[in-house]
């Protein structure tokens, strides 16, 4: 019995490997057929790059004569360069025959993008980085202004708005930009007593440049004379150049005129010396010998300090 049943097991499994093999040949002769007397044709699509291809990416089959169009899109900072494979051309549209297996390619490049920078060199520099011929969709550029010795950055036009020294950049276009320089302005302070003298300064304006120079000269008024110089000015010449290097103040110290009174004696006698109205701002030590209103001496030759009269 057991012998039997392994028999028709054995039989089943022949007639199923047969009929498997009858009706695959069947299928591939019907496929065969159809071929012959309706064929079709295979179109593989590729991308290279960074993009999308219609029909998408992978393999399709047409019937012999179908006409299709194939169409390439880029992505965002990519850009459609050229088709390659079984076809050819750089328009992104494609219209093909399917009139055999056809493999069709579509090549996106990235888009490069140029920087240009503008400024007066004379007011500074601007530092790039990186600093390339062109950049990619996406790269971020630093822009660092330095400007030179004398000078302030402003600020930035174009492109690239703001006063920060030192800016980013998006790039995701052609980008222009230009860097404002402008010159740095310094003052110059004068102090001076108006009652004893003036100061003239040429040229005179509200602020100057680094490098600028300026004459300076002090002019006292009747009974006074210049004494000298300080604070970013030094020296006792009335009349001199400075050359601006930062904000200024200079001050101008006057003094009273000296005069002397020789006084010549011929035979025997006293001479009294009264100095009237002493002014204010002279200290009685600055008066030789002085005391209070009134000077009273017993003089042979000598030399004394007064104003008025004496």
């Amino acid at each position: 019995m057991k012998k039997k049943s392994l028999i028709v097991l054995v039989l089943l499994i022949l007639v199923a490997v047969m009929a498997a093999y009858y009706f695959n040949g069947i299928t591939d002769l019907l496929d065969r057929t159809r071929q012959f007397f309706y064929p079709s044709f295979i179109l593989e699509t590729e991308i290279v790059g960074e993009g999308s291809i219609q029909p998408e990416p992978g393999q399709h089959e047409y019937d012999e004569g179908d006409t299709l169009l194939v169409i390439a899109e880029p992505d965002e900072g990519w850009r459609f360069s050229h088709w390659e494979g079984d076809v050819s051309g750089e328009e992104p549209q494609l219209e093909i025959t399917m009139d055999e297996d056809k493999v069709v390619r579509a090549v996106f490049e990235q888009e490069e993008y140029s920087l240009t920078v503008e400024y007066d060199e004379e007011g500074g520099e601007v530092l790039i980085d990186p600093d390339l011929d062109f950049y990619h969709y996406g790269n971020v550029v630093e822009l660092t202004a330095e400007p030179a010795e004398g000078w302030l950055f402003s600020h930035w036009e174009g492109d690239l708005v703001g006063e920060e020294e030192i800016a980013q950049l998006l790039m995701d276009d052609d980008k222009a930009v230009t860097a404002i320089f402008e010159r740095e302005e310094y003052g110059l302070e004068l102090d001076f007593d108006p009652e004893r003298g003036t100061v003239i300064i040429t040229p005179e304006q509200d602020y100057y440049h680094i490098g600028d120079e300026i004459e300076v000269r002090a002019e006292p008024e009747e009974g006074w004379q210049f004494k000298e110089w300080s604070g970013d000015l030094t020296g006792e010449e009335p009349v001199q150049t400075i050359e601006v290097i930062e904000d200024m103040e200079i001050i101008a110290e006057f003094e009273r005129e000296v005069y002397t009174l020789d006084i010549d004696i011929e035979g025997e006698g006293d001479v009294e010396v009264e100095i009237v109205d002493l002014p204010e701002d002279i200290d009685e030590a600055e008066v030789d010998e002085a005391e209070a209103d009134e000077v009273a001496a017993d003089l042979e030759e000598g030399q004394y300090y007064y104003e008025t009269t004496v």
